[in-house]
């Protein structure tokens, strides 16, 4: 979409919106700055450059034959390079591992035809200023444990975006973070998450929410025009069972066997010596495993538990992966 385009589009959505009080106006300005911001700040490349140099120790390469752009490096990335002739070829974006962070133009409103981002573990977030993950025809995304914050608007306008992974660290959700995208139907929210912005879901497809955080503060406008049908799953108790209330949404009651996670036989909360201790128990037959610890401890995901599981939980308490 070109930026004028995009500017007409805004407006509409801000004319639409305006009638609701909302600060819907405001956001479309500051995505508009955020457009011609990124403009001044991307050198455009030559039609005949196909890598170069993104950061003090960061680099970029396209491969007009598979239609991979990679980043590769350590440290930040200053701006994603790309050369309008041959933008919309590129199809899959990878980060690799020893990036840390995104300052300014990020694959947001860059590359329109790509389908697939991968972002590294060593993936701490994303600056103010970044484009961000916006305006992607992604199906999923993985976002790296290490991300606390997800910036403003960081994924919105992303029509085919239905699977998204959250970090297991993040703390804040900020404003408009998926607003527009259509197909996400379902997402997890975080247990460490502390806060959820202003018009989050705003515009997405959203059937059922859960939320693993017991005291997580939900803006009023956090779900706003989301179906009265939406499901909000959560502890009894729980902020997010008083927001459901108070909104007019629906809300389930988690169980104690919804709580467990990966790796955590025994329901403490943690993963530890003692989930190897059910683990091995129940290889021998000398106790039966409840279909929660079950689901638990397939952490390889192929439906059942077996000793490729035990394994690969020992290579995790010994640190020799860092997730299961």
């Amino acid at each position: 979409m070109k930026n004028a385009e995009l500017r007409r589009f805004l407006a509409l959505t801000a004319a639409l919106f305006m009638a609701a009080g909302t600060t819907v106006t405001a956001y479309a300005d500051e995505v508009t700055d955020t457009i011609a911001a990124a403009g001044k700040n991307v050198a455009e490349a030559e039609t005949s450059e196909y890598s170069g140099k993104c950061g003090d120790n960061s680099n970029w390469s396209f491969d007009s034959e598979t239609g991979i752009y990679t980043v590769s490096g350590t440290g930040a990335v200053d701006f994603m390079k790309y050369n309008d002739e041959w933008v919309k070829n590129v199809k899959t974006v990878i980060v690799e591992d020893g990036i840390s962070w995104f300052k300014t133009v990020a694959a947001g409103y860059c590359f329109s035809e790509a389908e697939s981002v991968f972002l590294p573990e060593s993936l701490e977030g994303f600056s103010d200023e970044s484009t961000g993950l916006c305006y992607l025809p992604i199906t999923s995304i993985n976002l790296p444990d290490k991300i606390t914050r997800l910036n403003k608007g960081l994924m919105e306008s992303c029509p085919n975006l239905k699977d998204v992974k959250l970090p297991a660290e993040l703390k804040v959700i900020e404003d408009y973070v998926f607003f527009k995208d259509a197909s996400l139907e379902s997402i997890v929210i975080p247990e460490k998450t502390e806060e959820i912005g202003e018009f989050v879901f705003l515009e997405t497809g959203l059937k059922s929410v859960t939320i693993l955080s017991n005291d997580v503060k939900i803006s009023d406008n956090a779900f706003y025009l989301c179906d009265p049908s939406m499901v909000i799953c959560a502890a009894k108790g729980s902020t997010a069972e008083k927001y459901a209330e108070e909104h007019g949404f629906q809300f389930k009651a988690l169980e104690d066997d919804d709580k467990f996670k990966a790796g955590d036989a025994d329901g403490n909360g943690a993963v530890d010596i003692s989930d190897i201790t059910v683990f091995s128990l129940a290889l021998a037959d000398r106790t039966e495993l409840s279909d929660a610890q079950k689901k638990a401890l397939d952490v390889d995901g192929d439906g059942d538990v077996t000793l490729a599981d035990l394994a690969k939980l020992r290579q995790y308490l010994s640190k020799k992966i860092e997730k299961l």
